[in-house]
């Protein structure tokens, strides 16, 4: 007997922005620019920053009836290709059997 899971993964992006501000030369209440900026920034003014992700909510949950699973689990163990992507599930950590769909 097996039941299907469906499995949910997020991943969050930053978004920045960036102004040039003419302040004094004694100026020192840094902080309190930033936020104010931030208060007054339009959001359709920031860009997404390609380089960094953070993970988000990962959860699973029972799937229903899917008549493709992606992967079918009999242990534990993932098999990662060099760059650190699930390439398989194997029996064994030195490649043993394996029962991808």
């Amino acid at each position: 007997m097996s039941k299907l899971i469906r499995v949910n993964l997020a991943a969050l992006k930053r978004l920045e922005y960036s102004c040039i501000v003419e302040v004094p030369d004694d100026y020192d209440r840094m902080d309190e620019l930033a936020t104010e900026v931030y208060e007054r920034t339009d959001g359709s003014e920031f860009t997404e920053d390609e380089m960094y992700w953070e993970r988000g909510d990962c959860y699973v949950e029972p799937a229903g009836k899917n008549p493709n699973p992606l992967f079918t689990i009999e242990d534990s163990k993932f098999v990662c290709d060099e760059h650190g992507y699930l390439t398989e599930l194997s029996e064994d950590a030195d490649g043993g059997d394996t029962q991808q769909q």
